[in-house]
């Protein structure tokens, strides 16, 4: 695998990316985005409630946060909203897809 590149976010963390996919999404990592994810991982602060966000941020930057999420705690359970998100689709066609597993 290619070197891992560090980034510097103006809350003075040092970021370093093993991940391609996230290597690619370096310019779209925001101080936000970390703070959401390093929030979600140390505090445990879900991003929804039900099938409403919690938080007043847009759906592509909580999908940022999440890949931080899965990148600083691969062992991280998520919500079924939260991975469904992650999947782009409803998460209710998630559980349905678990429920009846060869029929996706």
């Amino acid at each position: 695998m290619g070197e891992t590149l560090p980034t510097q976010s103006s809350l003075g963390v040092d970021i370093a990316f093993s991940s391609d996919r996230l290597r690619l999404l370096r310019p779209f990592i925001t101080d936000r985005v970390i703070e959401l994810a390093i929030r979600r991982v140390i505090f445990k602060e879900k991003f929804f409630s039900g099938t409403k966000l919690k938080v007043s941020e847009d759906k592509h930057t909580v999908k940022l946060a999440l890949l931080l999420v899965q990148e600083l705690n691969v062992l991280e359970d998520l919500q079924d909203e939260e991975e469904a998100l992650l999947r782009g689709i409803d998460a209710d066609t998630l559980r349905e897809r678990r429920k009846n597993p060869g029929r996706q």
